[in-house]
């Protein structure tokens, strides 16, 4: 038998095995030198992309803000609807002042839309009452969210959608601190009413006393294969059911018996995910730099106040996305 004459790459293997010692000082040592560059490297943080908005104050003084949203508030968002490149409409009512904030992807689409926006409400203000001022419009880039939170449920998303308004959003946006408080992801509901053109003509009636009855003046385009005119209008289609329809005569008929009246919903082509699961984001922007981390702490303060009150559905949970505090 012949014995083989270690090679370099034999002896360098088997080197550990002979200096156990040395080799664990090796590791506390590169170990220590790791720790202490990584506190050197520069750092830096994501940067997101600031939403653009167009923000519109009007003041009523001394007026309540239930009246305030029937004079000021619905007339302005009547008159803005449809806006082009707007994505959302974010209004705040309260005794003697209305607040309307328009959400667009880009400043390149909110600077086209803004002159389009003057001239709208321009138009509307003789509408508005004679003792107040006239409207104010800015442009305005948010800035990051001071905190957004996903929320993600086996349940019923609209009842999700309306718990994250009421529990999350609502009370966040009261804050004195905050700009503004989104939920993305929701899906668009809609009231679609369709009038029975036979039945209209039978009664004596026209579409103009359909939008007399629904106080809106929003129209939707026809859809195809339908001659109909439809209209779209907020609220529930229980309680739009019931509206009055003046007769010619007076007498008054309750809105279903002349048209069709159904809910449509359309989901965003957009909509967020966690870990691969459709998800609500909830995103809470500050009015200032300077206000980011205490919005943080409210907000978080607030979603601990509910889960220690058991506030949260059973079948819903919020993760922290991005958060300032």
């Amino acid at each position: 038998m012949t014995e083989r004459t270690p090679t370099a790459l034999t002896r360098f293997a088997a080197w550990p095995d002979r200096h156990p010692g040395l080799i664990f000082l090796l590791l506390v040592f590169l170990a220590v030198a790791g720790t202490m560059l990584a506190t050197q490297l520069p750092l830096t943080r994501t940067v997101s992309v600031a939403p653009a908005l167009l923000l519109m104050q009007a003041r009523l003084p001394g007026i309540d803000a239930a009246t305030v949203e029937a004079l000021v508030t619905l007339p302005l968002e009547n008159a803005i609807r449809g806006l082009s490149g707007m994505k959302r409409i974010e209004s705040r009512t309260q005794a003697g002042q209305a607040s309307l904030a328009l959400r667009f992807a880009s400043t390149v689409e909110r600077d086209r839309a803004l002159d389009e926006m003057r001239r709208r409400v321009a138009t509307v203000v003789p509408q508005l009452p004679a003792s107040m001022d006239p409207p104010v419009v800015e442009a305005r880039d948010v800035r990051p969210a001071a905190v957004a939170y996903a929320i993600t449920s086996d349940g019923e998303s609209a009842v999700v959608e309306l718990w994250a308004e009421r529990a999350l959003a609502g009370p966040l946006r009261e804050l004195p601190e905050v700009a503004s408080a989104t939920v993305e992801g929701a899906l668009d509901r809609e009231i679609l009413i369709e009038p029975d053109a036979r039945r209209l003509v039978a009664l004596g009636l026209s579409f103009d006393d359909l939008i007399q009855a629904l106080r809106l003046r929003d129209e939707a385009p026809p859809r195809r294969g339908k001659p109909r005119r439809a209209v779209v209008a907020p609220g529930s289609s229980e309680s739009i059911a019931t509206r009055a329809v003046r007769l010619p005569s007076g007498e008054p008929i309750a809105l279903a018996e002349v048209a069709r009246i159904s809910e449509v919903e359309h989901g965003g082509s957009e909509r967020p995910y966690f870990r691969d699961t459709p998800a609500l984001r909830l995103a809470v922007y500050p009015r200032t730099a300077t206000d980011a981390a205490r919005v943080a702490e409210r907000a978080n303060a607030h979603l601990a106040w509910l889960r220690a009150n058991e506030l949260l559905p059973p079948d819903v949970a919020v993760h922290i996305l991005e958060d300032e505090s």
